[in-house]
């Protein structure tokens, strides 16, 4: 329920224009984390929230650099965009061979790099964007 929730919220931002200004992690990732007081199952609700969070961050900025760019600069974003995409694939797999007692690895690697891509799509919306 919560991650409909969180889903509809973050929908409705998009939908409206008015995502809050990114701020590394959400708001409600380190209340959760606390909350799960070290409890493997209840960390990965946290990172799976915190996931569509981002995801929906870095669509944001993905967007929003796309449409303030040249045609043939859309397309070198698109080709770096689905680059990215192939090395963060690549990479999950690998932390999931870290295995040991954190099972959930490839889930909050996954959300690491979807949060640091954001980011990235952020500044250069700051650098590039008038």
């Amino acid at each position: 329920m919560q991650m409909k929730h969180l889903l509809a919220t973050v929908t409705l931002c998009l939908a409206a224009g008015s995502l809050p200004a990114h701020a590394a992690y959400s708001g409600n990732y380190e209340r959760c984390l606390e909350a799960a007081q070290g409890i493997s199952a209840k960390e990965v609700v946290c990172v799976t929230s915190e996931s569509v969070y981002q995801d929906a961050m870095l669509n944001h900025y993905y967007n929003k650099l796309s449409k303030g760019l040249t045609p043939e600069q859309a397309k070198l974003l698109k080709d770096a965009q689905r680059a990215w995409i192939i090395y963060r694939d690549a990479s999950l797999p690998f932390a999931d061979s870290l295995g040991g007692a954190n099972a959930i690895n490839s889930t909050r690697t996954l959300m690491e790099m979807t949060k640091d891509r954001a980011e990235e799509l952020e500044q250069m919306c700051k650098d590039y964007l008038k």
